[in-house]
C-alpha cells in the first residue's frame, strides 16, 4: 500500500462518521489494491455507523470474492 493509500486508509479511523463515509467512498477507486480491499472489508464488518458500512460495502463490492474474503468467517 502506497503512502497515498495509507493517508486515505487513516481517514477510515476518524472519529467523525461523515469523514469515514467520505473516505470509504473515495477508496472505491483503489479497492483493487489488496490492502485497501482488506481494510474496507473490515469497515464493512465493524464500523458502528450503518452509513459508513454501506459506503465501504459499495466501494469494495465489485472486488469481493465471497469464499476468499468471508468463507473462513462464515464457517467459523
Amino acid at each position: 500500500t502506497s503512502p497515498f493509500h495509507s493517508a486515505w486508509l487513516h481517514l477510515l479511523e476518524d472519529p467523525e462518521w461523515l469523514v469515514r463515509e467520505a473516505a470509504a467512498e473515495a477508496l472505491a477507486l483503489l479497492a483493487a489494491d489488496p490492502g485497501v480491499k482488506s481494510r474496507l472489508l473490515s469497515v464493512v464488518q465493524t464500523d458502528p455507523k450503518p452509513h459508513v458500512r454501506e459506503a465501504a460495502a459499495k466501494a469494495v463490492g465489485p472486488h469481493v470474492d465471497p469464499e476468499a474474503d468471508y468463507g473462513p468467517a462464515l464457517r467459523h
